[in-house]
């Protein structure tokens, strides 16, 4: 990435529990492919089909995934957009880094 305005990010996405497991990893890997091109990955864990706190969009299980890493504001935009029109993304949260420690 050419960018130097690149900031740490985690990123928690949970999927849609009715995709079967072949169809959560194909879903997957285009959304890795997408990010790809905007970010620099640090860590990706699939944690796998979990319950949900509360239930969204009738879903009470989801498909999380944990990722981090490095991106600028504008590719956080772009991924919030194609998060917003991607069908099987339940919910996602972005959090910088260095806002999660303590001062």
């Amino acid at each position: 990435m050419e960018n130097k305005n690149l900031k740490n990010y985690e990123s928690v996405i949970i999927l849609k529990e009715n995709l079967s497991e072949e169809e959560y990893h194909k879903e997957f890997d285009k959304i890795k492919d997408y990010m790809e091109g905007l970010v620099e990955f640090e860590k990706i864990e699939e944690l796998g089909l979990k319950r949900l706190a509360y239930e969204v969009q009738g879903n009470k299980t989801g498909y999380y995934v944990v990722i981090e890493f490095y991106a600028n504001n504008e590719d956080i935009k772009n991924l919030e957009s194609y998060f917003r029109k991607n069908e099987d993304v339940l919910k996602w949260i972005f959090v910088k880094k260095e806002d999660l420690k303590w001062k």
